[in-house]
């Protein structure tokens, strides 16, 4: 049980509407998605100040972007995005502070409600629900490096 209050504090990411946002697996850095069609990442500060800082912006997305997920940093790092016109995408970090988008999917013919991976024991494996009544598995032979287009 928790006993004690959390410690809260909140920023503006400068989106226009949020409707996601996730932590990833190692704690450091925060992305969140918006109407507006893009995804935010951000830096959380190590001594737990309050100070918090963009280093990117992930856009290309045709529609609001609804749902995210972070894959286990094992992985390297990795986001899966899920929009309202139901396509699918995983970016990659390739270096500091730029993003690749290294997978694109357009099966579904409704929005995409929600995007999860897999925990790491199971490998890469991503899995989609979507409003078209309909879930995608997207697995990736870890024998290679993992997504790419």
């Amino acid at each position: 049980m928790i006993r004690a209050a959390p410690e809260t504090f909140t920023f503006d990411t400068a989106h226009a509407l949020i409707h996601d946002s996730q932590v990833d697996t190692t704690g450091q850095y925060l992305a969140t998605c918006s109407s507006d069609e893009t995804i935010k990442i951000f830096a959380l500060s190590e001594d737990g100040t309050e100070e918090i800082r963009q280093t990117a912006c992930l856009t290309g997305h045709k529609s609001p972007v609804l749902t995210i997920s972070w894959a286990h940093s094992k992985f390297g790092r990795l986001l899966a995005a899920g929009t309202f016109s139901g396509q699918i995408s995983v970016w990659r970090e390739v270096q500091p502070g730029q993003w690749s988008r290294v997978h694109k999917d357009s099966t579904h013919t409704e929005m995409i409600n929600r995007v999860a991976w897999a925990p790491w024991e199971f490998g890469l494996v991503l899995a989609a629900a979507s409003a078209d009544g309909t879930v995608s598995i997207h697995e990736w032979d870890l024998s290679s490096e993992g997504p790419s287009e």
